[in-house]
């Protein structure tokens, strides 16, 4: 079928289906943006480098305290 000159074929979706469209666009922003959100909460959850160090630091103390009382257990048995 030919084209007439200056029919603008934007026109020929029913105003349900450009409302469904602009609906989704929406959900897609808001969709976006929230995972952007959530992506930015973990980072900062996420524990700084020296702060990470400190806590190697005491969780292997605790360890090896647990490990020499549980090696003077062992030998008094």
């Amino acid at each position: 079928p030919s084209k007439f000159p200056g029919f603008d074929r934007s026109g020929s979706q029913t105003p349900q289906q450009q409302q469904n469209q602009e609906d989704y666009a929406m959900l897609f922003a808001t969709l976006i943006s929230r995972c952007a959100k959530d992506i930015d909460t973990l980072i900062e959850s996420l524990p700084s480098e020296e702060s990470s160090t400190e806590i190697q630091m005491q969780s292997l103390k605790r360890l090896e305290s647990e490990n020499k009382e549980a090696a003077e257990q062992l030998e008094e048995v």
